[in-house]
C-alpha cells in the first residue's frame, strides 16, 4: 500500500524490515473519486494521509470562497506531519482524479524509537 512512499525513501538505505514496518502502519486504505475531498478545513482527519495513486491538491477557501491551491499531491506524498499534532485540519485536501489514500492511524506511534531497532539503522 505504501509503495509510493517507500520508493521515495529507498533514496536512502532502507532496510526491509523499515519496508514492514511502514507498511504496518497503515490503518486503512479508500479509494476516493475524482474532485472529491478527502479531508475538509477544520475537520478533524484520521490520522496522516498517504497518496498511493492517483494526485490530490492541498487548498485553503478564501474569504470570498474562491479556492486557493496551496500543493499538489503525488504517489508517496503525505499529509502534512503537524496534523498529528492539531485537532483540526488547517487546510483541505481534494482529489484531482480517482485516487487511492491510505491512512496512517494518528493513535499509533510514529517516532524512531517505535521503529525495529535495525529498521531505524541504514542499510549498507
Amino acid at each position: 500500500m505504501l509503495t509510493p512512499l517507500i520508493m521515495k525513501l529507498e533514496r536512502l538505505p532502507l532496510p526491509d524490515q523499515a519496508k514492514d514496518w511502514l507498511s504496518g502502519l497503515v490503518l486503512r486504505r479508500d479509494e476516493v473519486a475524482e474532485h472529491s475531498d478527502i479531508i475538509r478545513e477544520g475537520e478533524i482527519p484520521a490520522g496522516v494521509l498517504i497518496v498511493a495513486a492517483g494526485h490530490a491538491c492541498g487548498y485553503k477557501i478564501l474569504p470570498d470562497g474562491r479556492r486557493q491551491i496551496l500543493d499538489f499531491m503525488f504517489p508517496g506524498d503525505m499529509s502534512e506531519l503537524h496534523s498529528l499534532l492539531l485537532r483540526a485540519a488547517d487546510y483541505g485536501i481534494f482529489t484531482l482524479g480517482p485516487a487511492i489514500v491510505a491512512w496512517i492511524n494518528r493513535d499509533r506511534s510514529v517516532s524512531p524509537r517505535s521503529m525495529p531497532t535495525d529498521a531505524a539503522a541504514p542499510a549498507r
